[in-house]
Order: C-alpha cells, then structure tokens, then sequence
C-alpha cells in the first residue's frame, strides 16, 4: 500500500512539474514574440524617421520650387546612408537617384537665376528647370511605393501587436 501511495505521490508530482515546465515554455515563447516585437518597432522607427526625412526634403523642393536648406540636405544626405542598413537596396538606389535630380535642379536652379538677375530674363534653361521640378514632383508622387512593404503594418502584424 506505501508503495502505492509512494507511486502515486511520484505520478502527482511529475504530472505537475510537467505543467509547470509547460507553463514555463509558454512564457518563454511569449517573451521571445515580445523581444521580436521590440526589434521590429525600433526597425520600425528608424525607417520612418528615414522615410521621414527624404520626405521632407523633396517637399521642401516641390514646396518652393527652390533649393532646400542646408540642414535638409544634410539630413537626407544621412537618411540615404542609413537606408543602406534599413532597406533593400533599391530604395537607396532610389533615394541617389533622388539626390542626383535635386543636385541637377538645384545646379540649373542657380543658372536661370543668374541669368535672370543679369539679363531680366530666364533664359532657355528655365524649361530644363521645370522638366526636373516634374521630376522632383514625380519622385514625390511614388514616394510611398518606393520604400514597399517595409513601411507597412499588415492586418496579420496589427493582430500580433494585440492592435
């Protein structure tokens, strides 16, 4: 009779420790979807802030039709190497792309100004001026479909943040 009351005892025991491990696997794998959620919006975060400030950038062109300032430059400038990290590829490629219209409105940007103020005209390079401003614009227009999925929060990754 101890002998059975010892196996039992034994049985009891092992069916508990196997449902506290149980619980214990549980919570280990909520805390690794946790640490994976964590990563996933600090990713987040910086390709919005990256996404955030080539924005900016070719809005302040679009905006003023005219050279944005020094510290947008800059920043975009920063933004183009971090996606490098960020992003696939192609939106750095993309975002060069971008940087190389700016420089060339900007560039033909001075020499109608120049002429401008020197002769009180444009001068035939205000057409070429205005082909990159529509370009710039255009850049603008796709702006969302270059940075892709990475920028997206799917219905399935809404429902993983409990959203």
């Amino acid at each position: 009779m101890t002998g059975l009351a010892a196996v039992s005892a034994a049985l009891a025991i092992g069916l508990r420790q196997s449902s506290i491990s149980r619980k214990q696997n549980e919570i280990l794998d909520r805390q690794t979807q946790l640490a994976e959620l964590q990563l996933r919006s600090q990713l987040f975060d910086k390709r919005l802030a990256c996404y955030h400030d080539a924005r900016q950038f070719l809005g302040k062109i679009v905006a003023h039709a005219d050279r944005p300032d020094r510290e947008s430059e800059f920043t975009f400038i920063g933004a183009m190497h971090e996606s490098l990290f960020l992003f696939d590829s192609a939106v750095h490629q993309h975002l060069m792309a971008i940087w190389r219209d700016a420089c060339d409105f900007c560039a033909v940007h001075a020499v109608t100004r120049a002429t401008f103020d020197r002769e009180g005209h444009y001068g035939p390079e205000v057409e070429r001026e205005h082909e990159l401003l529509e370009k710039i614009a255009d850049h603008l227009g796709n702006f969302n479909d270059v940075f892709g999925e990475e920028m997206r929060l799917s219905a399935k990754q809404i429902k993983t943040l409990g959203v």
